[in-house]
């Protein structure tokens, strides 16, 4: 399930219990023609960030991995932006004292202009879709 709004001019989905998202096949689709952000934070590791724009998977990396193993197709277009939240060091190896939710999120206003309409999101209603039937 995934409940669903916009903001700042993009659109988001909030997953519960999936992460459908996730799905690089599904992220290449979404993103064609315009730009994607996914991060992935079940409240237990591994938490995930994957970025993609016009179809291709730009970035993809899990917090605490070294500018040298980021996976993606141009993963190195968010270098600068990991190192600005203090992901990585300025050696490109990953901050030992960062711990990931605080700086993705960071990354994501700074980088993207990324918010979530926070009244909203606690207290109001969104329409929602279901991945699957119950």
């Amino acid at each position: 399930m995934a409940r669903l709004g916009t903001r700042g001019g993009w659109a988001f989905a909030l997953e519960h219990w999936s992460a459908e998202g996730m799905d690089h096949r599904i992220l290449r689709e979404v993103s064609r023609g315009t730009e994607a952000v996914v991060y992935l934070n079940a409240g237990v590791p591994p938490r995930w960030f994957r970025y993609a724009e016009d179809g291709r998977v730009v970035a993809d990396f899990e917090p605490g991995v070294e500018a040298a193993h980021l996976g993606g197709e141009d993963p190195g277009r968010l270098v600068p932006a990991l190192r600005e939240v203090g992901l990585l060091l300025p050696d490109g190896t990953s901050a030992p004292d960062a711990d990931g939710e605080d700086e993705i999120l960071a990354m994501g206003e700074r980088r993207f202009g990324l918010t979530l309409p926070r009244d909203a999101v606690e207290h109001g209603t969104l329409a929602a879709v279901s991945f699957a039937p119950f």
